[in-house]
């Protein structure tokens, strides 16, 4: 059974980057990617989520807003904030 990765950041190149990477792996697989808070919040609640990954540089809200949001509606969902610029050069 794969681990479900929700792939938040607003850079499109970045984002599409990270989901290639983790689809190439056998244990995991992106079932969602957001370029926003709104979006993010929208596949948590529609997707099964195992794990988010959120990059530190989001702008439209930042990035603490949405880890915080999303804690309050799933609590047990593990979240990691990378900042993806630094991460994919």
């Amino acid at each position: 059974m794969k681990t479900n990765i929700l792939i938040v950041d607003d850079d499109y190149v970045a984002r599409e980057a990270l989901i290639r990477l983790i689809n190439e792996g056998i244990h995991f697989k992106v079932c969602a990617g957001a370029e926003n808070t709104a979006q993010a919040l929208n596949a948590i609640e529609e997707q099964q989520v195992d794990l988010a990954i959120v990059n530190i540089f989001l702008e439209d809200t930042g990035y603490a807003e949405l880890t915080k949001e999303i804690k309050r509606r799933r609590p047990n969902l593990p979240i990691l904030t990378i900042p993806t610029r630094e991460f994919l050069d």
